[in-house]
């Protein structure tokens, strides 16, 4: 049963750099089913900016209209460089049997009234400056893994950082923990 969720990914006014055919995959994934162990996000940071350790978060919120009921969680996203290095996020060992559990509530929802319950995933960072920060010229890329073993995919390619933050926003980042 698909979910009537939207995925809302790492939204950075990026409309013009998604990758349409990652995009397309990445709206068929159902959150309810999904196993949180088996999602990814690798991020490619532009050098001096970095993520706020326990930083990276997932929220989940769904609401079922016919009773008033709301299952809201927010999970830790884990991240670590990988052999590209990519900062590569997903979520925490940790968080994972409450984000299955938080599933399992919604999968009945859904079960029980589907045309009443809707919801959605929401990823957010709070981001560090390494030194003085990211270059003027600085860029952004997302990439999505949706299975174990399934290919790394690119969501969003070189978006300017400026589009995402204004040049306040950045100054106004604390500097990354040593």
């Amino acid at each position: 049963m698909r979910a009537p969720f939207l995925v809302a990914s790492l939204l950075l006014t990026a409309c013009g750099s998604i990758v349409p055919t990652t995009a397309s995959r990445l709206a068929a994934v159902d959150p309810v089913s999904a196993d949180p162990a088996a999602i990814s996000v690798e991020m490619v940071l532009p050098q001096g900016l970095g993520v706020m350790p326990q930083g990276a978060k997932l929220a989940v919120v769904a609401d079922r209209a016919d009773t008033g009921q709301r299952s809201a969680g927010e999970y830790t996203l884990a991240g670590r460089r990988n052999e590209n290095g990519r900062l590569r996020l997903s979520v925490a060992a940790e968080d994972q049997s409450r984000l299955r559990q938080q599933q399992a509530l919604v999968r009945a929802w859904q079960e029980e009234a589907p045309n009443d319950t809707k919801g959605q995933l929401s990823v957010s960072l709070s981001g560090c400056l390494i030194g003085n920060g990211p270059s003027d010229d600085a860029v952004v890329s997302v990439f999505v893994q949706l299975e174990p073993e399934g290919p790394v995919l690119p969501l969003l390619r070189d978006v300017p950082l400026a589009r995402a933050l204004t040049t306040s926003e950045i100054n106004g980042l604390g500097p990354c923990p040593t």
